[in-house]
């Protein structure tokens, strides 16, 4: 028989199953939770509040001056920040909680031997060293398109709310937002150019209900419950 757990103890993989009792609770909210979650990182960070910050992988300057911009109510609100590891928004998101000192978490779709997007395996290596990542795929698992799906519904279930910037209106974002409605989360996203096609996604989940956001205390009390007087 492999010694897994050996092997898990040389790669610094933690191991918590769906019968843990350190299994994050808000995913056990999900109809086809994770059996198991492979850990790499300071795994105490699955027990803080989390704010999703997800958006484009075409995501422009705005989307960076956005997060920069509310990135210290996040820090004094305690919260981590939740992503996907992707190149634009989730890069933005990560980065940014980085340079303000604010945990960030990635959940990726793929295993830990297959770090994607290979532009960011430096990012990897520093969420893996200092911050956190999570997947529910072996460690010998390629990436597959369906898994970054799949991903999404993981990111929705540990945030308490999710935070768009820019968006198509069809996007890996937008089915983000369908798993945390699903979930009864809260969804909070700015206002675009009209012009801008980046702006489609945000501007229908307006219409839709989302909270449109332009300053701290557009975040309720829930998600931002020590900074509500900042701005």
């Amino acid at each position: 028989m492999f010694p897994f757990e050996s092997y898990y103890a040389a790669s610094d993989v933690a191991v918590v199953t769906y019968l843990d009792p350190d299994y994050p609770p808000l995913l056990k909210e999900l109809h086809d939770p994770p059996a198991v979650l492979y850990l790499r990182g300071n795994k105490q960070l699955l027990t803080n509040s989390m704010l999703a910050i997800i958006g484009s992988r075409k995501a422009t300057s705005y989307t960076h001056d956005i997060i920069d911009y509310f990135m210290p109510q996040f820090k004094a609100a305690d919260l981590t920040i939740c992503s996907g590891l992707a190149i634009g928004a989730d890069t933005h998101a990560h980065k940014i909680a980085i340079e303000h000192g604010v945990n960030t978490v990635a959940v990726i779709g793929s295993g830990f031997h297959y770090p994607y997007p290979k532009q960011n395996i430096a990012l990897f290596s520093e969420l893996a060293n200092n911050h956190l990542l999570v997947t529910e795929y072996p460690p010998n698992t390629p990436p597959q398109p369906h898994q970054f799906i799949a991903r999404n519904r993981v990111i929705s279930a540990l945030s308490k709310g999710i935070f768009i910037t820019e968006a198509e209106l069809k996007s890996g974002t937008m089915s983000t937002v369908d798993f945390a409605l699903d979930l009864g989360k809260e969804v909070y996203t700015v206002p675009g150019s009209i012009f801008s096609t980046l702006s489609s996604g945000p501007h229908s989940l307006v219409q839709q209900g989302a909270t449109l956001v332009h300053s701290s205390e557009d975040f309720s009390e829930q998600i931002l419950p020590r900074s509500k007087a900042l701005k």
